[in-house]
Parts: C-alpha cells; sequence; structure tokens
C-alpha cells in the first residue's frame, strides 16, 4: 500500500512538471537580436523584455523550448524584424529605414517595433502572413515614442588662430573664450578675444595688442551630428598700436583706444561626445571706429582701421542641453 502512494506521488509530481514546462514554452520567447550600426543588440534586447514583462518569460540557448521567436537583423540601414510563432506555418516580418528615425532614438524605437510585433503576433497566433508593409511601421512606434532634439542649451567654447589685419597689414595669433546661447533655431554667440600681431615696415617695427568682446545674433542650423552658425553682430575692444623705429634719427610711439567694428561670423561644431565637439569658427570685421596715432603735422602715423580676418578651432563642452 505505502509503495502504491509513493508510486502515484510521483507520477502527479511528474505530470505537475511536464505541465509546468508545457506552461512555459507556451508562454516563452526567444530574442535573436543583432547590433544594427551604432545601435547595440544588448541594450535593445533589454528595452525589449521590459516591453514584454510580466506576460512572457525568455528563453536562453537553442535547446530550452520557446513558443515564439524574435529576430533583428541590420543590413544597409534597414532593420529587418522576424516574429515566428508555434502553430503558424508563416512568420511575420516588419523593415525599419534606421534614417527615418532621429539618431538619439533609434535604440527605443527598435525595442519598441520588436516588441509590438511579438505583441501582434501573440495576440493572432493563427493569422496569415503579414506582408512588410510600410503601414505596420507608421502605425507600430513613429513620431510619439521619438525622442526630440534638445530646443535649448548653453555651451562653452575655448579656441586658438590666427587673425590678419589689412591695416596696418599684419598677421598674428589670437586666443579666444566663448558662449553661445540657443532656443531651437535661433543663437546668440559671444567670445573674448585677445590677438597679438606685428610687422616690419621699413625703418620701423608695428606692433598690436588687442583684447576685444564680440556679440551677435544667429541662425542655427542643426543636425544630429553637427551645428552650423552664421551670425552677424558687434566686436569692440581697447588696442595698443605701438612703433618701434629702426632709425636712429626717428622717433616712435604708441597709441591707446577704443576701435569698434560691425562683424559676420560663421561656425561649424561637429560633435565627438555627448557634451564634447570639435569647433571651427571664422570672422571678417571692419574697423568703423578707428585707432589713430598722429604725427607732429597732424598726419596719421600709426593707425588701426578696415578689414580685419580671424580663423579660430577649438573645443566645445555643453553647459546643458546635451543632445
Amino acid at each position: 500500500m505505502r509503495l502504491v502512494s509513493w508510486a502515484a506521488l510521483a507520477l502527479l509530481l511528474g505530470a505537475s512538471y511536464a505541465h509546468a514546462q508545457l506552461s512555459a514554452a507556451s508562454d516563452s520567447i526567444r530574442l535573436e537580436l543583432d547590433d544594427c550600426e551604432e545601435v547595440s543588440g544588448t541594450s535593445v534586447r533589454e528595452l525589449v523584455v521590459l516591453e514584454v514583462a510580466p506576460r512572457a518569460v525568455l528563453a536562453y540557448g537553442s535547446a530550452e523550448p520557446a513558443a515564439t521567436r524574435a529576430e533583428l537583423t541590420c543590413e544597409a540601414g534597414v532593420a529587418a524584424i522576424v516574429v515566428e510563432e508555434a502553430g503558424r506555418s508563416s512568420a511575420l516580418r516588419l523593415e525599419v529605414t534606421l534614417s527615418d528615425l532621429a539618431r538619439p532614438a533609434r535604440l527605443r524605437g527598435l525595442a519598441l517595433a520588436v516588441a509590438e510585433l511579438i505583441a501582434t503576433s501573440r495576440l493572432q497566433p493563427t493569422a496569415a502572413v503579414v506582408e512588410p508593409v510600410q503601414e505596420v511601421a507608421a502605425d507600430s512606434y513613429a513620431p510619439p515614442v521619438l525622442s526630440e532634439p534638445a530646443r535649448s542649451g548653453v555651451q562653452l567654447w575655448l579656441g586658438v588662430g590666427a587673425t590678419r589685419l589689412a591695416q596696418p597689414s599684419m598677421l598674428g595669433p589670437v586666443g579666444a573664450l566663448g558662449v553661445v546661447g540657443y532656443w531651437g533655431a535661433f543663437a546668440l554667440t559671444s567670445d573674448l578675444r585677445f590677438e597679438h600681431a606685428q610687422m616690419s615696415q621699413g625703418v620701423a617695427e608695428l606692433q598690436l595688442n588687442a583684447g576685444s568682446l564680440a556679440l551677435a545674433p544667429a541662425w542655427r542650423l542643426h543636425s544630429s551630428s553637427a551645428d552650423l552658425l552664421i551670425g552677424a553682430g558687434v566686436r569692440a575692444g581697447f588696442a595698443t598700436l605701438s612703433g618701434k623705429s629702426n632709425d636712429p634719427t626717428l622717433t616712435a610711439d604708441s597709441v591707446t583706444g577704443f576701435w569698434l567694428a560691425p562683424a559676420l561670423q560663421v561656425s561649424v561644431q561637429v560633435r565627438l561626445a555627448r557634451r564634447w565637439a570639435l569647433r571651427v569658427g571664422v570672422e571678417g570685421a571692419y574697423v568703423t571706429r578707428t585707432l589713430r596715432g598722429l604725427g607732429a603735422d597732424g598726419e596719421a602715423v600709426l593707425e588701426l582701421r578696415g578689414l580685419s580676418l580671424a580663423a579660430v578651432v577649438g573645443a566645445s563642452w555643453a553647459l546643458s542641453g546635451a543632445e
């Protein structure tokens, strides 16, 4: 009698285990997700698990049974998602063109596409094959789930370069520290610039030391990897223009004063990391309020006027609004 009882118990436990295995298999999903350009397959898998849990469990390894198999592959900028369901002769298939998704939103967009195709497959386990039509892609994950680029922010930049003056004709190094605030397509730029230039002119050597501040509203053209800024404003500063005579019969002097110039600025920022970018900028300015030193006869001996060109290369760091 006791032997019969133990046999019945063993049979009951075996049946329970088999039922549990069958139940787990009917609710299990196997995910086979490849990397898709810069999107990691492992990251997509983590988001898909969050979407499908706790309605299903994951199957690990090829030997573990699974009722649903989801596959993600990528080729030539197109992500192909295939979901196979036990009991269905044909798989559901969906294609996503990566260029249709903003770069910051590709990870979540692909994860939601996989999760929704799994949900569709499990809700309609005997449905006929679904052709790879674009309507499914548009209805499943498009605009509401895509993150928009940051609409405003502040960037700080530091750079070095060269400056060229037309009158007097001088070439020299320049260093600059600037800040950019942007709101959508509008930006406001400001920078503090220090420059040194010198030249030899016959019997005299001329030298310029200047510091200036620029302020310019700008138009901002934005993409996921770069920004283009085109602005027009004003630059003002103080400068010392001095001369050194190579002729002992001549006396050289210096003049210090305020100068002012309208300026046109163009800069490009290429993102290297989430907050860091390479920045290249050029500026053309025309000195309208000149710096002038007069001789004994009242004629200009030293004079800063006319066109000024500068090019600066540096690094930019996003204080806020990093995308």
